[in-house]
């Protein structure tokens, strides 16, 4: 990618995780290693997301309570 201030980096990451594109600003994050602390609303997302893709592998391949536990162990909002 083209070589952005970091002003109109943030403002890109912010306009992307606001809109369907938060799998895009999580590549932009990855990819110029900024704290993604910095964009609670994108990580909760992010989380989300995770939850539902672990949900979705639950219901679909059978898998135990307590392997869904170990999955989503770390992330204490979602086991909640």
């Amino acid at each position: 990618m083209c070589e952005l201030d970091e002003s109109y980096k943030l403002h890109l990451i912010r306009f992307l995780a606001a809109n369907d594109n938060f799998k895009d600003a999580a590549s932009l994050i990855k990819e110029h290693k900024i704290d993604i602390n910095e964009f609670p609303d994108l990580k909760e997302r992010l989380e989300q997301q995770s939850m539902r893709n672990s949900l979705s592998r639950f219901y679909r391949d059978d898998i135990s309570i307590d392997r869904m536990e170990d999955l989503l162990f770390g992330i204490k909002p979602m086991l909640s």
